[in-house]
């Protein structure tokens, strides 16, 4: 159960943050442990050394050398009821001196432990001791310090630091664990949300932001960003869908409407044929129109692999050939020369169906303006007209997919509402803009700019 648990839970965020911070924490307090016991223990040995010192430094003064004369001494300086130095007296007669209780610990001098990094501590059983030899004149002197009373304070100490590092670990893993899960918790919930959107594409409930950890809520709002857009491609393309068969279904119907008329009508009206031969002509060529623009807006980004040098110039003065008007006054402001790499079908498309625009949308007595320059780190082609002026809040929406003006009166102008969206399409595959300003008094100007490569 235990390793059924830990494999489905070691690789979540909320395991692994409590489990790294859980061992940081065991290892600072092992350190923090390690060093207070080690610095107490320091402590405990320096003060051991010191008063054995103070030991030596009295019993350096004696200047005798008589057996009774050191006894003496040493009653003198070691109490008998507090046997904490035991010390022994080698005299050059050949005689030693003991302290009190202190023959048998030097009596079992060599089973005694040795302390290898301290060869000044040795142990007789679970006692510590401290050694210190020295001479006094020809006389040696070995002091035994006893420290039981500091090993039993360390060891008190040793027990009140395990306790304290229990429950640090204890309260800090539980702490840790809280805020482990505090800081998942967001990704799990959107984890959650996130199925339930797979699991329900129509819902629309965006993802909860929440306020920390910056992250995370960075994460839900690049994704709810992305479902906004997402959306709103979804419904751009279930509007397309909804006018292309709207576009397509009234071209098909009026065709087969004709050809029934024919069918029933044709033998004995023939007058009827061509009337209805030329209305589905007209029907089918806007059908085909429609089609080829339509594939126009799927397929130019392949096309952008063909570049070379293109004359727009050029380009310019053969669709202008293409519109001849014998009552809209067309001006024409062209530098010569003006160049641009890219698809040559490209520019042309972008400025046919801007001329073409201006063309259908201008009065009989109106005016049209084409203009095209280059000053070295652009290009700038407009084309100016006087019809119907574009309100600002519609500005962005003409470059949708047929998207028109005005339907009532767009209805009664031949088009389908593609062009604009065409040439929006294909100045950004250029990293080119397009802009609609006003003409005055009245009327539109396209301005398209293009970064001179």
């Amino acid at each position: 159960m235990m390793n059924k648990w830990y494999r489905e839970n070691k690789k979540t965020l909320q395991f692994q943050l409590a489990s790294r911070f859980s061992g940081i924490l065991l290892v600072l307090v092992i350190l923090l442990s390690t060093l207070i016991l080690s610095v107490t223990a320091f402590r405990l040995y320096e003060s051991t050394r010191g008063e054995t010192e103070a030991i030596e430094d009295a019993l350096s003064q004696v200047d005798t050398q008589t057996n009774q004369a050191w006894k003496d001494t040493l009653q003198l300086y070691i109490a008998a009821d507090d046997p904490r130095y035991y010390i022994r007296v080698s005299i050059a007669d050949g005689s030693t001196v003991y302290s009190s209780e202190a023959y048998p610990l030097y009596n079992r001098f060599n089973d005694l432990n040795q302390v290898f990094f301290l060869p000044e501590i040795l142990w007789d059983g679970d006692d510590p001791y401290y050694l210190k030899q020295f001479s006094v004149g020809t006389t040696k002197v070995a002091i035994f310090t006893s420290m039981e009373d500091h090993l039993d304070i360390l060891m008190t100490l040793v027990g009140w630091v395990a306790l304290l590092s229990l429950a640090i670990m204890i309260v800090g893993t539980t702490i840790i664990y809280r805020f482990s899960k505090r800081v998942s918790s967001p990704l799990i919930v959107m984890n959650q949300e996130i199925q339930q959107l797979a699991g329900d594409l129509q819902l629309e409930q965006p993802l909860t932001e929440p306020e920390n950890p910056i992250e995370v809520n960075n994460v839900a709002k690049s994704f709810n960003q992305l479902l906004d857009t997402q959306k709103q491609l979804i419904e751009r393309e279930q509007q397309f869908i909804t006018d292309a068969s709207h576009e397509l279904k009234t071209p098909v119907a009026a065709i087969r409407g004709h050809i029934n008329l024919i069918k029933r009508r044709g033998e004995e009206h023939p007058e009827v044929i061509p009337k209805s031969l030329k209305f589905i002509d007209t029907e089918s060529k806007r059908m085909e129109t429609l089609t080829q623009q339509l594939l126009i807006l799927d397929r130019e980004k392949k096309n952008l692999l063909i570049r070379e040098k293109v004359q727009l110039s050029g380009i310019i003065e053969s669709i202008l050939a293409e519109f001849p008007s014998d009552t809209q006054k067309i001006e024409v402001h062209v530098e010569s020369n003006v160049e641009l790499i890219g698809n040559k079908e490209h520019f042309y498309q972008i400025m046919k169906n801007l001329i073409e625009n201006a063309v259908k949308y201008t009065p009989a007595d109106g005016f049209i303006a084409i203009d095209l320059t280059q000053d070295g780190k652009k290009v700038t082609f407009s084309v100016s007209n006087t019809g119907q002026t574009i309100p600002d809040a519609e500005k962005e929406r003409i470059f949708e997919r047929f998207y028109r003006l005005d339907q009532s009166r767009s209805s009664a102008i031949p088009g389908s509402g593609v062009g604009l969206a065409i040439v929006k399409q294909l100045v950004q595959l250029y990293q080119g803009s397009i802009e609609v300003k006003d003409c005055q008094p009245q009327g539109a100007v396209f301005v398209v700019t293009f970064p001179q490569t």
